[in-house]
C-alpha cells in the first residue's frame, strides 16, 4: 500500500510540469518535408456527363480508367470534355443511387487545362 501512495505522489509531481517547457509549433519542419497529411497531389482527368450521376471526372492511373464523382465541382467546370487539374480527397458522402462510380470525392485547386 505504501509503494501504491509512493507511485501516486510520483506520477503527480512529474504529471505537473509547467506549460512553459510545452513548444507547440506551426511552423514547417527543419528538413522542409510536409507530412503525409499535408502533400498534395495534383491529378489530370476529363469532366464527363452520365446519366444518374451528372458530371463525373475520368483519371487514369496506373493504366486503368477511375471515374470520381465530385460532390463540389465549381459550377465553371461542370462542362462535357473539358480537361482539368486538380487534387481530390475521398468524401463520406454517399454515391447517387443508380451512379456507378469508384469514388465519391471533394475536389480542390481545380483549373482547366487546354485542349
Amino acid at each position: 500500500m505504501k509503494g501504491f501512495i509512493v507511485f501516486l505522489v510520483l506520477i503527480s509531481v512529474v504529471g505537473c510540469k509547467s506549460s512553459k517547457d510545452l513548444v507547440i509549433s506551426d511552423a514547417p519542419t527543419d528538413d522542409g518535408i510536409k507530412s503525409d497529411e499535408e502533400k498534395v497531389v495534383l491529378v489530370q482527368g476529363k469532366v464527363r456527363s452520365f446519366d444518374g450521376c451528372g458530371f463525373v471526372i475520368e483519371i487514369v492511373e496506373d493504366y486503368q480508367v477511375y471515374n470520381l464523382y465530385p460532390i463540389n465541382l465549381p459550377i465553371e467546370f461542370q462542362q462535357k470534355n473539358i480537361k482539368i487539374e486538380f487534387s481530390y480527397r475521398e468524401s463520406r458522402a454517399m454515391m447517387p443511387q443508380g451512379c456507378n462510380v469508384n469514388k465519391v470525392v471533394t475536389v480542390e485547386k481545380v483549373k482547366q487545362l487546354t485542349q
